[in-house]
């Protein structure tokens, strides 16, 4: 089986330093990043007919970004196919330190976890854990 990590933030440092901490960890992962969430859209939209079943996707996801923010962005996931949601694990990956940030994560049935920046070599083990 093949994983592929698909990073949303409009930081590209941030982008740079989290595939770097997932490269280490998990050197056979194919990362994509996206500094436009509007693009992350169109990818999972126009790539979910496309997908093989062997694939398995996780999305890292920025709460705070100037076009969209992650939490439109799940409005919009949210507004896709079921099979799309069915091929994407969500994780917020963010600085925000805000309670309501954390438990409006939690409350989001598309939101696996919400994690800290940078991510941790403990947090990538996890994303492809069962």
């Amino acid at each position: 089986m093949k994983n592929r990590i698909i990073i949303v933030d409009d930081d590209h440092v941030n982008n740079m330093m989290n595939s770097f901490f997932i490269s280490r960890t998990l050197p056979d992962v194919d990362i994509v990043c996206f500094e436009q969430p509007y693009e992350a859209l169109e990818f999972l939209h126009d790539s979910a007919n496309m997908e093989d079943d062997q694939i398995r996707n996780v999305i890292l996801l920025d709460i705070n970004m100037p076009e969209i923010n992650g939490w439109d962005f799940l409005d919009e996931f949210e507004k896709m196919n079921p099979e799309v949601h069915k091929r994407y694990k969500i994780y917020l990956l963010s600085s925000s330190i805000d309670p309501g940030d954390i438990a409006r994560a939690e409350a989001n049935v598309f939101v696996e976890e919400f994690l800290s920046k940078p991510i941790t070599d403990t947090a990538v083990l996890k994303l492809f854990a069962a």
